[in-house]
């Protein structure tokens, strides 16, 4: 059974640029840890977790009420 969990509100804003990004097709998302770390002003390892935790929770609506927890 997988865990969910609540998402900050800055996750949820993450998330959506995240799906905002992907839309755009400016960039392959393997890459978009840079724009995120640039965009919310965030250090590298930040701006990765955040796209990995997109990449494990990714919804084409781009609702991110619960994400999946990392949590065992």
């Amino acid at each position: 059974m997988t865990k969910m969990r609540v998402t900050t509100e800055m996750e949820q804003e993450v998330l959506q640029y995240l799906n905002d990004l992907r839309d755009s097709g400016d960039c392959n998302m393997m890459g978009a840890s840079p724009h995120v770390e640039a965009h919310f002003a965030m250090d590298r390892h930040e701006a990765r977790e955040y796209v990995k935790i997109w990449m494990n929770n990714f919804q084409p609506s781009g609702e991110y009420l619960e994400i999946k927890s990392e949590e065992q």
